[in-house]
């Protein structure tokens, strides 16, 4: 099952600061509104779910492979307030287990392009050099859902149910195996 991340305030970090900036300090308001209206009917969807959550595995985008500091960042976004993580941290109680997710050097390359293209968007010609970054964020995102979509198959049991939280502009379905059966909750 696949839910449609959307970001709340704590969960923008840094960034939010320029969110709310670009909205306005009402639309933004309304906006971080209907994030945790949404969330809550992802929660309220989810507890309607008769499964085993023994047998529940929970997949997020942006959990680096290779560590144990998955369930951390998930337990400190979730006290700082988070919709999306408070949520995980509830299927984690309930008794799914929490699965790193994501290639650490695909997430680094990421970061390290929107830095770029952050930089760059001050600079004479950004336009063109902005067009060849957007294009290489592209591809990094194929990469990434490629690479989510095989970690799934890797660890996913039989008869066991995923759980996956992504953003709407990955495409991790689209690369899942055809036995994997996907129901999305939250998409709009």
């Amino acid at each position: 099952m696949v839910l449609s991340i959307i970001h709340s305030e704590v969960d923008l970090g840094s960034a939010a600061a320029a969110a709310r900036s670009r909205y306005g300090e009402a639309a933004w308001a309304r906006h971080q509104q209907e994030v945790r209206a949404r969330w809550r009917q992802m929660a309220r969807d989810l507890g309607r779910l008769e499964l085993d959550w023994r047998r529940v595995k929970v997949y997020h985008d942006s959990l680096p492979e290779g560590g144990e500091a998955g369930l951390r960042v998930v337990r400190a976004l979730a006290a700082r307030g988070s919709p999306d993580y408070r949520l995980v941290e509830a299927l984690v109680r309930r008794g799914a287990e929490l699965v790193a997710t994501e290639d650490p050097r695909l997430l680094l390359l990421e970061l390290e392009l929107v830095r770029g293209a952050e930089r760059e968007t001050a600079r004479p010609g950004a336009g063109q050099r902005g067009a060849a970054g957007r294009k290489r964020l592209a591809q990094l995102l194929l990469a990434r859902d490629r690479y989510m979509a095989a970690r799934i198959a890797k660890t996913l049991g039989e008869g066991e149910t995923g759980v996956l939280f992504v953003g709407a502009a990955h495409q991790v379905a689209r690369f899942l195996p055809g036995d994997v059966r996907v129901l999305s909750l939250g998409a709009r």
